[in-house]
């Protein structure tokens, strides 16, 4: 929806007066001049190709001075940079072909809608403050718009340049433009042109289906009529596809693919335009043109103007509360960028730029929101940065009763042993220890210590990975706990994790939320019967991926289960999914904490401090080691050529090299190139199968529970799965039931689902099912025998949990199935066509 590029030359400046400007009129003449500083310089009114030229060389009107320098005798000046806005293929559709030129008027005041936002909050120049140079604002642009009509393929596309020239007036007199800013707003901008095109188009009467990415169509134009229209993209895509495939394509992948498949374009007149696009419908397309375009008007002349105006502000309140709702359920505090930035995307076709500011302001007011500072990554800065953020009361409310609960339980429990057993019990495990090679070091002897000496409901300890936590400190404790006769549970947020720490200290495992759900409901998993009322110890590794209010339940379950927790885990690895720092804030509050510094993983001092220096952010320094061993650290910068060799270099290990190997891309267009590499080597030596299968991955879309209620976020084709029982209307779709998304209406937020073999279901997710629902979307795939594939979900029937791994260890083209043999000793056949 919005470019930005260079502008070459100020000789190529011609190109922006091309004969393809369809609507050249008195009504809708096709250039204009814009900006505070266009009207200093008494620039006014369309475009002409001379005064243009002129700026873009350096030229001020009614000035001597040039901006630019001499070098080598020629003169240095940046001309400008085009920015190209273009409309929704349905709008140039019906603005074009069924002939509502009112919607000319309403892209026009859309483009000027985002300039004006560029002038006041982009535009800058760059400036010296105390020896360092900044980026200055200065609110004062010279710009040129020309607003054309056609694709290279001569299909309709509305679209206008504006051409930024590079200059702007500041305290100093005239200066050159600083670009950055533009290039770092380019989606801002984006966004505030499609959400003033949505308004004005729904002014005209006109409904809007808006889109996940903060794009929309104009309700009632089918996807047909505009396929008819998008050969320009058809030929691109064809052209990715021939590149490797459009899935994989990163950004330069598209420019490439973009000038691969360019031509020059042609002259065609107004009237054989028209003749051409109506000629390519069927009498039923054009009548559904004409349909809308008459329902719009005759809205219109009824007020939709006023009606769409009248509902603005409530609108924009109710997209802040939806974009907070999003953040906050993984966040407890965001940047009011990051606010904003969501808020307007959600609020296309409902609200402006503006309504939302404005909407923003009255929170804040009122109290629903409170100012908190954050710590955020920064696009622009390509690092982290403090910014001005916000918080919701309810988090507030959250982590207050953390802490509280956390801090009422200090002294509240017996210890487990004094300081003459515990030393004793320390000096046991380390001689059982010895006995196997191993050697304890002082950072398990003191937490160990710690932990046994404890008189607190909630203690922590707080380690790097390879410091030898469970197979020391949390055995030895393990073990005494179930001495003095105490129920020692395992816990962890996953599945997979838990039964790992359970299999470690040989105790009975769950996640914490089955934890949390057994004692609501008065259950114990493992007796069949009430919780036991003697003492309880719920050791729970990875706590840093528990949040504030997963955190604050377990404190007040252990108050009512009489129970004492371990918390364990590691500030600097990966945060919780939910919103909260919990196992963060609760150190930084005071919260008993036992430390593992000391690796005992390498066994080599240079490693070794490599792995410290990575585990506490000093990258480079880690780095260093690897750049000092020869052979250890190769060095790609093109992202294809490091893609190849991370293939080549794991295809030469050997099997069992493999199997302890990890492969770890940023970006998963990376990731799957890599694996395609990958993939491709291990059939050529026969590690996987000739004989394929093809067959539907599902994968999850990862939204939150308040964007599955919103009927943007779903997409014909997805697939829709609720963890309960779910009427709808007469009918009941049993829980796991998979369902395929056919439809969606954004104007009465309903998304219809299609069982196997079942009636069509209307399912309103603001109303209902919405948490319960898991949403995938379906991505094809190829199996072969041998290939490695990871469990994403717990099936209790099949006894799988969430990480589990295995291999294909056999193909049946006929019954379309796949027996796989899993590491944890099950073997399994698969029906593909199968969710």
């Amino acid at each position: 929806m919005l470019s930005i590029g260079a502008v070459a030359s100020a000789g190529a400046a011609g190109s922006y007066f091309g004969k393809d400007d369809y609507y050249a009129s008195a009504d809708h003449p096709p250039s204009a001049w814009l900006g505070d500083g266009a009207d200093k310089l008494g620039l006014e009114g369309a475009v002409d190709r001379q005064t243009f030229q002129h700026v873009l060389e350096g030229y001020i009107p009614g000035e001597e001075r040039r901006l630019g320098f001499e070098q080598a005798g020629e003169w240095k000046h940046r001309a400008g940079w085009d920015l190209t806005f273009s409309a929704p293929k349905s709008v140039s559709i019906m603005a074009q072909v069924a002939g509502d030129t009112r919607l000319i008027d309403a892209h026009d005041k859309a483009v000027a809608a985002a300039m004006a936002v560029a002038e006041k909050e982009v535009l800058a120049t760059q400036a010296k403050r105390e020896g360092a140079v900044i980026s200055e604002r200065t609110g004062s642009l010279v710009a040129a718009s020309f607003r054309h009509d056609l694709s290279r393929n001569q299909d309709p596309q509305l679209h206008t340049h504006v051409v930024v020239v590079n200059m702007t007036l500041t305290d100093r007199g005239w200066r050159s433009v600083d670009s950055k800013p533009f290039y770092d707003a380019k989606m801002m901008l984006g966004q505030t042109y499609r959400q003033a095109l949505a308004i004005e188009v729904r002014r005209l009467g006109y409904d809007v289906e808006a889109k996940q990415d903060g794009t929309f169509e104009i309700k009632g134009l089918d996807a047909g009529t505009q396929k008819v229209f998008s050969s320009r993209r058809a030929e691109i895509e064809a052209k990715l596809d021939a590149m490797g495939g459009r899935e994989n394509a990163s950004a330069a992948d598209a420019a490439k693919a973009t000038l691969a498949t360019r031509r020059r374009k042609g002259i065609i007149t107004r009237d054989d335009a028209r003749a051409i696009w109506r000629g390519a419908l069927t009498p039923a397309q054009n009548q559904t043109l004409d349909g809308l375009h008459a329902k719009a008007v005759s809205r219109a002349r009824d007020g939709a103007a006023r009606a769409v105006d009248s509902t603005r502000s409530d609108a924009a309140t109710t997209v802040l509360r939806e974009a907070v709702a999003i953040l906050s359920e993984r966040d407890a505090a965001f940047s009011k960028d990051r606010t904003l930035e969501l808020a307007n995307r959600i609020a296309v076709g409902r609200a402006d730029r503006g309504d939302i500011a404005n909407a923003l302001d009255r929170a804040i007011r009122s109290g629903d929101l409170l100012g908190k500072q954050v710590v955020e990554a920064d696009r622009s800065a390509r690092a982290d940065i403090a910014k001005e953020g916000l918080t919701t009361a309810r988090q507030q409310r959250v982590e207050r009763a953390m802490l509280e609960h956390e801090a009422k339980g200090r002294g509240a429990v017996a210890r487990l042993a004094n300081d003459r057993v515990a030393t004793a019990i320390i000096a046991g495990a380390e001689r059982i220890a010895e006995a196997h090679g191993h050697r304890w070091t002082d950072d398990q002897r003191a937490a160990t210590h710690g932990l046994l000496t404890s008189r607190n409901r909630v203690h922590a300890v707080q380690g790097l990975a390879g410091t030898a936590k469970t197979t020391t400190v949390l055995a030895t404790y393990a073990r005494e706990a179930g001495r003095a006769g105490k129920d020692v549970r395992a816990l962890a947020p996953t599945a997979s994790a838990a039964r790992t720490l359970g299999d470690a200290l040989g105790k009975k495992a769950a996640t914490v939320e089955r934890l949390l759900t057994d004692v609501r409901f008065g259950k114990n998993p493992h007796q069949g019967n009430r919780f036991s009322r003697s003492e309880q110890v719920w050791i729970v590794d990875e706590a840093s991926l528990l949040s504030s209010r997963q955190l604050r339940d377990l404190f007040k379950a252990a108050e009512s289960e009489k129970a004492r927790i371990v918390l364990v885990g590691d500030v600097r690895q990966l945060g919780s999914v939910e919103a909260g720092y919990g196992f963060g804030q609760l150190q930084q509050a005071g919260m008993p904490t036992e430390r593992l510094e000391q690796i005992v993983r390498q066994t080599t001092d240079p490693l070794r401090r490599a792995v410290e220096q990575a585990a506490i952010g000093q990258a480079a320094a880690s780095m260093d080691h690897f750049v000092r061993t020869p052979g250890a650290l190769t060095v790609a910068k093109d992202p294809a050529e490091r893609h190849e060799t991370i293939a080549r270099q794991y295809l030469v290990l050997t099997p069992t090299e493999r199997a302890t190997t990890i492969i770890v891309d940023p970006s998963r267009a990376g990731r799957d190139a890599i694996t395609a590499q990958i993939r491709n080597g291990l059939i050529h030596e026969g590690a996987l199968g000739r004989e394929r299968l093809d067959a539907t991955r599902l994968d999850a879309k990862g939204l939150t529970i308040a964007e599955k209620k919103q009927a943007m976020n779903y997409t014909a084709g997805d697939v829709v799965q609720f963890q309960r029982d779910l009427r709808f209307g007469g009918q009941t779709l049993p829980r796991g039931t998979p369902v395929t998304v056919i439809g969606v209406s954004q104007s009465d937020g309903t998304v219809t689902l299609a069982a196997a073999g079942g009636q069509p279901l209307n399912w309103s997710p603001k109303q209902k099912g919405a948490r319960s629902a898991e949403v995938f979307t379906q991505k094809s795939t190829d199996l072969r025998e041998g290939d490695r594939i990871v469990w994403t979900r717990n099936d209790r029937q099949q006894g799988l949990a969430n990480g589990d791994t295995g291999r294909i260890a056999g193909l049946d083209a006929a019954s379309r199935s796949a027996t796989v043999a899993f590491d944890n000793g099950k073997t399994l056949q698969l029906t593909l066509d199968d969710h």
